[in-house]
């Protein structure tokens, strides 16, 4: 791997710590509004499927070591077994795919983000709360996520919009995401 890919995946992890650390609280929820989706979306449209996938790894890596990059400022392993572990987890499935068909045209860009990458991260963060968390049925699991989905959905249209710029402007300067 050459220095320039290592220095992208960097970049994409620091953008993933932040984001997690920007939260809203909702009072309704035991998760918070925060950038984190964005963030993964924004991953990979701009890298490759392979570097997408180290950076959200990374990024999983240091908080699963105690590093609060999670959502409200939390971090270690415990974070796995609540209601935002299967978001987590969701991302390292989540953002190779939308790499992978993200194609090079701004409309491929968004419908990848919202048409692959939202169902992923929910049906994984639905299934996982049911097996790992504990949650009684779909319609319960999905009381909890379905608020945030309208969010999840602006936020992946703006990470595709982004993306895709950032894209044409580095390409133009004749680096290679």
């Amino acid at each position: 791997m050459k220095i320039s890919d290592i220095t992208k995946i960097s970049v994409c992890t620091a953008l993933l710590c932040v984001s997690g650390m920007l939260a809203i609280p909702v009072p309704f929820s035991h998760t918070a509004l925060t950038l984190q989706v964005f963030a993964v979306i924004l991953t990979a449209v701009i890298l490759s499927p392979k570097k997408a996938f180290f950076a959200v790894l990374a990024y999983l890596l240091i908080g699963f070591i105690g590093v609060p990059v999670f959502s409200g400022m939390t971090g270690g392993f415990q974070c796995l077994f609540t209601v935002s572990g299967g978001f987590l987890v969701s991302f390292l499935v989540a953002v190779p795919l939308v790499s992978a068909c993200k194609g090079i045209r701004l409309a491929t860009h968004i419908v990848s983000a919202v048409f692959v990458g939202i169902p992923v991260i929910y049906a994984i963060s639905t299934l996982y709360n049911m097996l790992v968390i504990g949650f009684s049925s779909v319609a319960e699991t999905l009381a909890v996520t379905l608020p945030f989905l309208p969010f999840d959905i602006v936020k992946s249209v703006a990470a595709g919009v982004i993306g895709h710029c950032i894209n044409r402007t580095l390409s133009r300067a004749g680096i290679n995401v």
